[in-house]
């Protein structure tokens, strides 16, 4: 029988660590028959109906229309994590140490959130670490010991690995489960005249704006006259820090060839224009947004030693430089414009990778079987079995 999950979501935005939920969660309920329930501690309902689409009840805090400062996150999670929607903690905990088996937190975030509500639980409890050392200083402010009061933990690499057992998690608690991304029907690029760089993500210190910058201008000082356009995807535009990012462009003379493009855009589009992904990370997990652009059979650059990007990128997925090495990134974006015929042979062999194993496919499905299996999700009886179209 298999067990019934509580995933607790820290928001159901468009961002990796939500994304990658839905895709695992898309694998465990249509290939492993697994039962689960959601609760959104931010709701945006972005997400969400894409959980209900899958036959998944979602919790949400929707009567809650403001947001709450940090001292009251616990607060708002007693009041909605519960389907009665009462701001009872105790009947809350009862609820959930009946109704289900197993917990899973979909980051450190989630974590952050329920400080006060994992001691009370007596069901088995999982956490999805997406983050590296800093952003567990940022989000926990270092404390490991949280993690490890966790049955489990599933890591997307071997970076993530490495830094949870530097930190004391016993290796025997850290299971692999690879990201999964819904494949595109039949992606088509749309080519122009434009060699076209750029990347998706949130714009914080982690994803590295500023080396964006410096990477495009050291490229318009060393190449003038080349066609190229620098695009970074991810932005609100009623935010302080769009501001702040439009006038760094202006102030470094870059507004005829570098653009900002808004978080609710599709993003269809701008990986049908996109010929290169850069990645100036200064840390990062993985890099969710690389198996997108795989896709479309765009090849990545990013700094080698910041966490799980180079895991992909290695095995020709694209090129790596030395870290903050700006005049190597610059001219590894030199090479795929001068040579077109590598940089079609660098996207197809990402897209190859990107098919092979982090879609949901027999080679994926029996990873994730043995994973679950050693965590104790399923049995061996289960994991012998398999629901593949």
């Amino acid at each position: 029988m298999s067990p019934k999950i509580l995933l607790v979501l820290h928001d159901d935005s468009l961002s990796g660590a939500p994304v990658a939920a839905l895709n695992f969660t898309r694998l465990l309920k249509t290939r492993l028959d697994i039962d689960l329930s959601v609760v959104v501690v931010n709701y945006n309902n972005v997400l969400s109906e894409q959980f209900r689409g899958l036959g998944i009840s979602v919790l949400t805090n929707s009567d809650l229309k403001v947001a709450y400062p940090r001292y009251q996150r616990l607060r708002t999670i007693r009041k909605y994590i519960s389907d009665l929607r009462k701001n009872n903690f105790r009947n809350a905990i009862r609820r959930i140490n009946d109704d289900y088996d197993i917990i899973l937190f979909n980051s450190v975030v989630s974590l952050d959130y329920c400080r006060e509500l994992i001691p009370n639980l007596t069901i088995r409890k999982f956490v999805f670490v997406h983050e590296l050392q800093n952003a567990i200083d940022l989000f926990l402010q270092g404390d490991y010991e949280i993690i490890n009061q966790m049955d489990g933990v599933f890591v997307p690499s071997e970076a993530a690995r490495n830094n949870l057992v530097h930190h004391g998690i016993k290796s025997e608690k850290l299971f692999k489960i690879p990201l999964i991304i819904e494949a595109v029907e039949n992606p088509k690029k749309v080519h122009t005249s434009e060699f076209v760089v750029g990347n998706l993500a949130n714009p914080g210190w982690p994803k590295g704006f500023d080396y964006f910058l410096a990477i495009a201008k050291y490229y318009c000082e060393q190449y003038p006259s080349d066609s190229i356009r620098f695009v970074w995807k991810g932005f609100r535009r009623d935010t302080f820090e769009y501001k702040l990012s439009a006038y760094e462009i202006d102030n470094a003379g870059l507004t005829d060839v570098v653009s900002l493009e808004m978080k609710e855009e599709p993003n269809d589009v701008f990986f049908q224009n996109l010929d290169v992904l850069i990645m100036p990370s200064k840390e990062d997990t993985f890099g969710i947004v690389m198996l997108e652009a795989a896709q479309w059979q765009v090849p990545s650059i990013g700094f080698s030693n910041t966490g799980g990007i180079q895991e992909f990128i290695e095995s020709y997925g694209g090129l790596t430089v030395p870290y903050l090495s700006i005049k190597q990134f610059v001219q590894h974006i030199k090479y795929y414009y001068e040579h077109r015929a590598a940089l079609r042979l660098h996207g197809e062999a990402a897209q190859k990778q990107y098919l092979s194993n982090h879609t949901i496919n027999e080679q994926v499905v029996l990873q994730v079987k043995t994973s679950l299996t050693k965590a104790g999700w399923i049995s061996e009886e289960v994991r012998n079995t398999s629901k593949l179209n």
